[in-house]
């Protein structure tokens, strides 16, 4: 997606029904986006991104019995898909400041010096710097709980 309100308007209408049951489904939070390296122009307002960002809505945990959900419709295959997200370990770093790019990357910064000052290796590829994690309504004014992840490549667990 390019805009987020273009990957909420794609997942909304998969769980509002454009999927093969025809069913409203209820995806569990946070709402997760994946963002891939970039470099900042020459006002450091927006990157170029190496990659698409990827946004995804968790729909189950099948590990915990949750039965897979339904496929998407036809009329949107192109741009939603489902897929199984291995398990990894992530540095966090939550804030409730507006989620800009500016600020978001200046939170992943923050967390990339914090892991390693504490001995731990930040990873992340081009295809995924980081995740922003949102857990409440994209539109909500009052004020919202957001997270940055980053990957780790070296950990003790």
């Amino acid at each position: 997606y390019e805009r987020r309100v273009d990957g909420l308007g794609v997942l909304g209408a998969y769980t509002n029904g454009a999927n093969e049951a025809g069913a409203e489904l209820k995806p569990l939070v946070p709402s997760l986006m994946s963002i891939p390296t970039g470099e900042w122009d020459e006002f450091r307002e927006s990157t170029t991104l190496s990659a698409a960002k990827v946004m995804r809505w968790p729909m189950g945990v099948p590990v915990l019995g949750d039965a897979a959900p339904p496929a998407p419709e036809s009329r949107i295959q192109g741009e939603a898909s489902l897929e199984s997200v291995p398990s990894c370990v992530v540095g966090v770093r939550s804030f409730s400041d507006p989620t800009t790019e500016p600020i978001v990357r200046e939170q992943v910064r923050l967390l990339r010096q914090a892991l390693r000052r504490d001995g731990l290796a930040p990873g992340g590829s081009e295809a995924e710097e980081f995740r922003l994690a949102q857990f409440d309504a994209l539109n909500s004014l009052n004020a919202r709980r957001s997270e940055v992840w980053v990957a780790l490549d070296e950990h003790p667990w």
